[in-house]
């Protein structure tokens, strides 16, 4: 018989806030760009300033949250 174990969350090193940055070069719908997404997502609902740079993102053909739920999302052309 196995002994049942318990596991403790995580708990970040620091509770300071940081500035991300992710830099991809298409927000289409794709593996990569649902990655890249949800850690961004993620990441702002910790309480993070994250900022997107893409040079496309085209609103017909990307993810809800890029279109919709992204607060800095960078369009470079």
């Amino acid at each position: 018989m196995m002994a049942a174990t318990t596991t403790k969350p995580l708990k970040p090193s620091s509770s300071k806030k940081r500035n991300v940055i992710f830099i991809h070069p298409d927000l289409g719908i794709g593996g990569a760009e649902r990655l890249i997404i949800d850690a961004a997502v993620g990441l702002q609902n910790l309480g993070h300033r994250v900022t997107i740079f893409t040079s496309h993102c085209d609103p017909k053909h990307c993810f809800e949250e890029a279109r919709d739920g992204m607060k800095d999302l960078l369009l470079l052309s």
